[in-house]
């Protein structure tokens, strides 16, 4: 199961970088930093969890993710050939391309073939818990809405706010700059779009089957999101039973030049197969 871990831990570093692909020009560079922050749903108090610095040009993208801990997580998406890179470590990275994708998806599709089969052992209780994180291809599909609601200045952006409804029920609230606030279009996140494409393409008629959140929502980029038509997220505070959970907040966008030795994978860095990490959940 650790391996379902990983891969929502990757998937919500890709979401979190969405909002900030719009950043990307042309002609120059764009790192954008922004900061996540964990809300206790008692007190309301928020605790930083760590830092993102992004790095965009129109075919490649880099997030680098440094929790409190300074435990850092780097992905790196290749535009032009669909690949991904993760570093595992400061040692050891993967590459996450169509066949690996397919791998992923079949292993998830295991996963959840596993799950049908321990459920004539569980409670009714315990089925039920199951039913509601693993919904499977009968489960009830989760349907999002957006409303509008008003307007506020983050981090000297004028942002619409919307919220972002699952079945009814409040999940996020989305403060979207326009485009021309912040001076690109649309058409400027081609890499970020090829990625979501790539996800899509390989996991999006199974990501239903896992209750994941907002880990996947990036697969739902279509239709009346705001985040895809509108602009881009510069704040999304997510919730839960009413009660926001996390933020995570644009504090700077900068453009710059940047080299192709940025996007390189660094030669001391030895290629660990993902066929064996799945074979070992994912140990050492």
């Amino acid at each position: 199961m650790r391996y379902l871990t990983f891969f929502s831990k990757i998937t919500f570093i890709i979401f979190i970088s969405f909002g900030l692909a719009a950043q990307a020009d042309a002609d120059n560079g764009i790192v954008v930093k922004s900061t996540n922050y964990t809300i206790d749903k008692s007190s309301g108090e928020k605790t930083k969890l760590g830092n993102n610095t992004m790095y965009f040009t129109q075919d490649k993208l880099m997030i680098k993710q440094k929790d409190q801990n300074g435990k850092s997580t780097t992905v790196i998406f290749y535009g032009n050939k669909n690949e991904m890179v993760v570093f595992l470590n400061s040692k050891e990275y993967i590459v996450i391309d169509e066949a690996q994708m397919a791998m992923i998806k079949q292993q998830l599709e295991s996963v959840r073939a596993m799950m049908e089969q321990m459920k004539a052992n569980m409670t009714d209780e315990q089925k039920k818990m199951m039913d509601k994180n693993f919904p499977g291809k009968n489960g009830k599909k989760v349907t999002t809405t957006y409303q509008k609601d008003g307007s506020k200045t983050i981090n000297g952006w004028t942002s619409s706010k919307y919220l972002a409804l699952e079945n009814g029920n409040k999940v996020s609230e989305l403060y979207i700059a326009s485009y021309r606030t912040l001076g690109v279009s649309k058409a400027d996140f081609t890499a970020m779009e090829k990625l979501m494409q790539f996800f899509r393409k390989h996991l999006a008629d199974i990501s239903d089957q896992f209750n994941m959140g907002s880990d996947t929502g990036f697969m739902a980029l279509t239709g009346d999101n705001p985040a895809f038509n509108s602009g881009v997220p510069v704040k999304v505070t997510t919730f839960e039973g009413g009660k926001a959970t996390s933020d995570t907040i644009i504090e700077s966008v900068e453009k710059k030049a940047l080299g192709e030795d940025l996007f390189a994978i660094p030669s001391h860095m030895q290629k660990k197969d993902l066929g064996q990490m799945f074979q070992g959940g994912f140990g050492g």
